[in-house]
């Protein structure tokens, strides 16, 4: 599945829309450094490690959890 850059919530993170235009958060180490990001294009599948969906309710919440996480905490995993 292809997915599209929207905006870096953290090094590890970023927040992206899949084909089917849903929203999505993809961690990934340093993949808000190593990514293209310029707005819709397409995020390095190599850089992938991890994608969660994201309804609209959730989404705010989803996104401040993972950016309060230390860096060292998503290093280890």
């Amino acid at each position: 599945m292809d997915y599209f850059y929207l905006k870096t919530i953290n090094n590890n993170a970023i927040c992206a829309t899949n084909e089917y235009h849903h929203e999505v958060i993809i961690l990934g180490k340093a993949i808000g450094i190593k990514c293209n990001r310029s707005f819709h294009s397409l995020v390095d599948k190599k850089l992938i490690e991890r994608v969660f969906i994201a309804d609209n309710e959730n989404r705010k919440y989803i996104e401040t959890i993972i950016g309060q996480i230390p860096l060292y905490i998503i290093q280890s995993c």
